[in-house]
């Protein structure tokens, strides 16, 4: 970061309920149930992602033993933040595009950052 400081966006899945929904009452026992711990420790026991509910991360992490997927956990705790809201429309696209050479090797982390954050610069300022 500019200011020498590490940092993580940490962030999540979100279930909702649609306001016009018409199965307001089934749709709240669905969300119950996937907010239930029990659902967080099978969820963790697919591999897919962390789950919310930290008795059940290392569920997950002991799936990939060759990694330290504990570095995620840790991360998270000291340097975590949330993600920013921004009234900025087709940030995402901008970092979709930018990030795409980065992970195919062909740029560096380091000049790929400075892209994403040249071109959402330039986009804030309407250019």
């Amino acid at each position: 970061m500019p200011n020498g400081k590490k940092g993580t966006v940490i962030h999540g899945k979100a279930n909702v309920i649609s306001a016009g929904t018409k199965h307001a009452e089934e749709a709240k026992k669905f969300l119950t149930f996937l907010s239930a711990p029990e659902s967080y420790e099978k969820l963790g026991a697919t591999g897919k992602c962390i789950p919310a509910y930290a008795d059940y991360a290392d569920t997950f992490f002991g799936l990939y033993p060759q990694y330290d997927m504990g570095i995620f956990a840790r991360e998270a705790v000291e340097y975590g933040a949330p993600f920013p809201s921004s009234s900025l429309t087709g940030w995402s696209e901008v970092v979709v595009e930018k990030m795409t050479p980065i992970l195919k090797g062909t740029v560096s982390v380091r000049d790929g950052c400075a892209q994403i954050m040249d071109a959402l610069n330039a986009k804030a300022k309407g250019k």
